[in-house]
């Protein structure tokens, strides 16, 4: 039996045991019965220990039957599968390098577990060693597939709406949205690396490939690669973690259905303060369509603040603002894009697996020509705003409402305003079920609809996402 589960019932028999020093109690009637009723909870306690002993053993098998683990992990106590079920499910997972240098180590001369056979047949195999297959799989990075799977028909409008406005959303029928494949591991206990390619039907595409510093002094983090862009709260989301079917009206007109990512270095600094208070900046290549000039130096400088606080024990409000700015794709001079967003978010402690809320408001204006869709070459500004509320009124099930506009500032032929609603069922973190209706009205022409459907599922070890 672990010490810790000999620990407690030890410390609860001192504790209950104990006297304070002075005169010798006479036991009497009253005392008896006090006595009674600590042993009584005593036994309580002891009850509610086990129970949760008997639960964490139940997560620690429904974790391993999920994640398929392999001979190498089964060699390792209950205690280690709670560790990694801290690890991989909140921050803590920094210390995954650490970790795994500590718990597989090569068996000693003499080890029970060494060369040993579990109750379901694999073998302990010590890392460095060969499988079955003749390859070590100590070292596998952590894995994981996203699917999404979407459908929708239109209505008010036959002429093909997604031709005419191609950033209200995707065309009608069945389709394959996205599969995404993501690699994560750490390379030294320095750094960490991630990779994420996405498939679609027509296209594949390397979303993200970069390194992120893990012991930098100072609350000082870099990061390396091709990276989505800090430029508000959506662009740096991938698509199975939209809030909602497709991305907002004005982040699609401004930066395409893919989003502002390229290559580039990153640097955030955490100040030291009561509320959390991040500083970010960056240089990039400038290879985005919004930036590209074609030459070679379109230099793409970014920046970002971002604060958050704890208005109670259930709420927190964040608030934003960024920029980037770099050489036009269209026009001379420096073109540039500016953001702010403030989010607030509801989650009760002791309901937080079946009620919880979101607000968001974001702004984006950018000054260039357009170069997507019918709008190309109007207006040298473009702006617009989208908000949303969510609300989980149980545990798998959610409500959600969205409001875009654009032409704020821009003229009528850019100004677009979009009314979302969806109802989403989402049975536990790895899979997603959603239905929806956007109502699109155009400032110049007749307003459309479109009914969407989403299956979005996730198999494998997947990060945590962002806050």
């Amino acid at each position: 039996m672990p010490q810790s589960r000999l620990f407690i019932p030890f410390v609860l028999t001192i504790s209950l045991a104990y006297v304070s020093p002075g005169k010798a109690q006479v036991p009497t009637e009253s005392t008896q019965a006090g006595e009674d009723s600590i042993e009584a909870k005593s036994d309580s306690l002891l009850v509610i220990i086990n129970e949760l002993e008997t639960r964490l053993r139940e997560l620690g098998m429904q974790y391993r039957a999920r994640e398929s683990i392999t001979g190498l992990r089964e060699a390792h106590t209950e205690k280690a599968y709670s560790d990694k079920l801290l690890l991989h499910t909140g921050d803590e997972r920094i210390s995954l390098y650490d970790n795994f240098r500590k718990r597989y180590t090569v068996p000693k001369s003499g080890d029970p577990l060494a060369g040993s056979t579990t109750a379901r047949g694999y073998q302990h195999i010590p890392p460095g060693q060969s499988t079955a297959t003749g390859i070590s799989r100590a070292f596998n990075p952590a894995m994981s597939v996203n699917g999404l799977f979407s459908g929708g028909i239109f209505n008010g409008r036959r002429d093909q709406p997604w031709e005419v406005y191609p950033e209200c959303g995707m065309e009608e029928g069945l389709h394959m949205q996205e599969t995404e494949i993501q690699f994560s591991s750490f390379v030294s206990p320095f750094f960490k690396a991630d990779i994420i390619a996405s498939f679609s039907a027509d296209d594949i595409m390397l979303e993200e490939v970069f390194i992120t510093s893990a012991a930098l002094p100072f609350g000082w983090k870099a990061r390396i690669g091709k990276i989505y862009a800090p430029l508000g709260k959506h662009n740096a989301l991938h698509l199975h973690h939209f809030p909602f079917i497709e991305a907002p009206l004005i982040h699609t007109m401004l930066l395409t259905e893919g989003g502002l990512a390229d290559f580039g270095a990153e640097l955030s600094y955490l100040f030291p303060l009561p509320f959390y208070l991040e500083a970010t900046g960056g240089v990039f290549n400038g290879d985005h369509p919004f930036f590209d000039t074609g030459g070679g130096r379109d230099i793409m400088g970014l920046g970002r603040m971002n604060a958050l606080w704890d208005l109670s024990e259930n709420t927190t409000l964040e608030l934003g603002g960024s920029f980037v700015t770099g050489k036009s794709g269209l026009s001379d001079g420096n073109e540039s894009v500016i953001g702010a967003d403030t989010t607030i978010k509801w989650r009760p402690l002791r309901r937080a697996l079946y009620t919880q809320a979101e607000w968001q408001l974001e702004y984006l204006k950018g000054s260039q020509y357009l170069k997507w869709g019918p709008f190309r070459g109007s207006g040298e500004e473009l702006g617009g705003i989208v908000t949303h509320l969510r609300y989980r009124f149980n545990r798998t099930w959610w409500v959600q409402a969205r409001y875009d506009k654009t032409g704020l500032p821009g003229g009528e032929d850019v100004s677009l305003s979009r009314y979302t609603a969806q109802l989403a069922f989402v049975p536990d973190e790895f899979e997603l079920w959603r239905l929806q209706y956007s109502l699109t009205d155009p400032d110049v022409g007749e307003p459309f609809g479109m009914l969407t459907f989403q299956i979005n599922f996730t198999i494998g070890s997947h990060p945590a996402h962002v806050y």
